[in-house]
């Protein structure tokens, strides 16, 4: 066991004395010459540190499956709005399958709403007429000129 020796100084320093005016105050200080933690408070230390260390590999852990569940999470949003898209046109191709087609020529004041409502097919709605010829035509919204031709249902 070690020896320790402790040593008791006195040290000059300034307090106030409540009307902040320094004055010069003898306070003692306390002053370790030699000695060390007991082994106690070293195992105490280790202990805590360790914790810290296994507390901060199960964050690690905890952030990749978060990181790891999001990725799979976009993954299969992307993958169902793909495949999606993908059954809407089966659905459309197939729907319009049979369908005899004339070309239209666009003229002032025409929308597609209405060119589309002018060309009805049985048991489709006007949106789906719409959606079909701007599918049909390589439409990018619904924006048409004047003399333009399109592909529509023979209604």
């Amino acid at each position: 066991m070690q020896s320790k020796q402790n040593r008791i100084t006195y040290h000059t320093s300034y307090v106030t004395s409540g009307n902040l005016a320094l004055v010069p105050s003898n306070a003692p200080v306390f002053t370790v010459i030699e000695g060390g933690a007991s082994k106690s408070a070293s195992q105490a230390r280790d202990r805590v540190e360790e914790r810290r260390v296994q507390r901060q590999a199960v964050e690690r852990r905890m952030h990749v499956r978060c990181f790891a569940a999001f990725v799979l999470v976009v993954i299969a949003i992307i993958g169902a709005s793909l495949l999606s898209d993908s059954l809407f046109s089966q659905a459309y191709g197939r729907a319009f399958a049979d369908v005899e087609t004339t070309s239209v020529t666009v003229a002032a004041g025409d929308s597609l709403w209405e060119i589309a409502e002018a060309h009805p097919v049985s048991g489709r709605s006007v949106r789906d007429v719409m959606r079909w010829i701007e599918n049909t035509n390589d439409l990018s919204n619904a924006t048409l000129f004047v003399g333009q031709e399109l592909i529509v249902p023979i209604s």
